[in-house]
């Protein structure tokens, strides 16, 4: 069978140009294959997901009578699956491994000097893989539809929709319209995050591998000073192999565990979405991204924010440090102390009657020496 298909596919050459392809053995150099790896599970644990979830924001009744949209109650029907809240939180973990992982494999390259020539271009791939990774992570944050991750994704939009020029045309691609509100928000995202992006993610990973089996690895410190000129490693076929297997076995397992310990995004405690109540750190930064938004200049009031005022802070008066009193609060900006403004008369505005009084003069009783002056 084998020498068939030699005949036909040349297997004994794509042997010697590939499979016997030298890998440096260093543990910085695995981060782009648990990059790859990260991938990987996200692809097959998305593909469960995406059967058994409804990209749209019609109102359905759950069983207990309560009416919700329908995204949000196909997330609470893949939880409800026997391992599938585990499924989901592996895939929300995975995403985060993936990003993580990702940045310092950049990081790596651009602190060892791996970008330089002639490997700028692989290098500049490399940014669009992050960049791309960070945008599909980000089109699946609205899915579950809860109140966490729609308050969260309207930031998103508001940021997007301030950008000069672009702002609204990247809004309408990405949104399909307001978010929350049109209805075509939901399919939208959801035919990024599960079609086009990850399309557009497996096109760039094939010519990022392409031109580094073209161009070769870089060598690490000690592979200069042992082997100059060479790659010291190990064969892809079968050494590289069975390492890459090893490690994608440890990454599923201790990503499983992290998943099962850690249930990512309990939709049930966020409830549906709810604009008056915005959930999570959402709230800290929800009114300066919608006051960037050219649609929402200023309207919106957060409950939750009212009320948390940051307390003015009386300090001790230069002439009560030794009688144990607080001193007079600080005086208004532009005004001399214990002396109010008279009506229409601006801050800062000088009038010829006023002066400076002198410190207050203390009581027989307050006197450090109980005697009147």
């Amino acid at each position: 069978m084998y020498k068939w298909l030699d005949e036909r596919l040349d297997l004994t050459s794509l042997y010697q140009k590939v499979l016997r392809k030298a890998f440096p053995v260093h543990h910085s150099f695995f981060l782009g294959e648990i990059t790859l790896f990260a991938f990987v599970v996200l692809v097959l644990t998305g593909v469960f997901l995406t059967l058994n979830y409804e990209p749209s924001i019609r109102e359905v009744r759950l069983p207990d009578g309560r009416t919700v949209p329908a995204a949000y109650a196909s997330i609470l029907y893949i939880d409800s699956l026997s391992f599938g809240a585990v499924i989901r939180s592996l895939h929300h973990w995975s995403a985060h491994a993936m990003i993580a992982a990702a940045f310092l494999h950049m990081l790596r390259i651009l602190l060892t000097g791996a970008y330089k020539k002639p490997r700028e271009l692989n290098y500049l791939v490399g940014l669009a893989l992050l960049g791309l990774a960070v945008v599909t992570a980000f089109t699946g944050y609205a899915l579950p539809y809860d109140n966490y991750a729609v308050t969260a994704t309207r930031i998103g939009y508001g940021i997007a929709a301030s950008i000069p020029w672009v702002g609204g045309t990247i809004a309408e691609v990405m949104f399909g319209g307001e978010f929350p509100g049109s209805e075509r928000s939901i399919p939208r995202l959801y035919s990024l995050h599960v079609l086009w992006l990850p399309l557009l993610l497996m096109a760039l990973i094939g010519l990022h591998l392409a031109i580094m089996i073209k161009q070769k690895h870089t060598q690490p410190r000690y592979a200069e000073r042992v082997a100059p000129g060479k790659i010291l490693g190990v064969p892809m076929y079968p050494q590289q192999m069975v390492m890459m297997g090893i490690l994608f076995a440890l990454y599923v397992g201790i990503m499983t565990m992290i998943a099962g310990a850690f249930l990512a995004h309990p939709v049930e405690a966020f409830g549906p979405p709810n604009p008056q109540h915005p959930g999570g750190e959402a709230r800290l930064v929800l009114p300066l991204a919608l006051r960037a938004s050219p649609d929402h200049p200023r309207k919106l009031a957060v409950p939750a924010l009212r009320g948390h005022h940051r307390p003015r802070v009386h300090r001790r008066g230069p002439d009560s440090r030794d009688s144990g009193h607080r001193g007079p609060p600080p005086p208004l900006r532009g005004h001399p102390q214990g002396q109010d403004a008279l009506p229409g008369t601006p801050l800062g505005a000088p009038r010829a009657h006023q002066r400076h009084p002198g410190p207050p003069r203390l009581l027989p009783h307050e006197h450090p020496s109980g005697l009147q002056d």
